[in-house]
């Protein structure tokens, strides 16, 4: 028995949510201005059912007002994973300013450590 896919998931639904804002796995060589990037950081499976991952989520936009908007679209979507889908628990961790040090590009950052279960 598999698990969720909890990166691809979160990722084709904020694509849906979000559009027309890119949403990746990992930044590409040419970052567009606007971005909103899905890694699952880490956790494990609890048991043969039921998986503890952590997510993490980067976005960025041209401002810092309008990184923090992405933010909170992306916390809306994030925040009402359903249980029909297989998300048993969203537990937000972080949710804050990440400004890139290199360019000094607006950028937010959003973590979670979800329960999720294959439906």
């Amino acid at each position: 028995m598999g698990t969720l896919n909890v990166q691809a998931d979160i990722r084709r639904r904020l694509e849906e949510a979000l559009a027309p804002v890119e949403v990746r796995a990992s930044v590409p060589a040419d970052r567009p201005r606007t971005l909103v990037v899905v890694t699952r950081e880490g956790g494990g499976r609890d048991n043969a059912l039921i998986d503890s991952p952590g997510v993490g989520i980067y976005c960025w936009a041209p401002t810092e007002a309008e990184a923090a908007e992405l933010s909170d679209r992306v916390a809306e979507v994030v925040e009402s994973l359903p249980f029909s889908a297989g998300y048993a628990r969203i537990e937000k961790e972080s949710h804050r300013s990440d400004a890139e040090t290199e360019t000094r590009s607006p950028r937010w950052y959003l973590s979670y450590t979800l329960k999720t279960f294959e439906p």
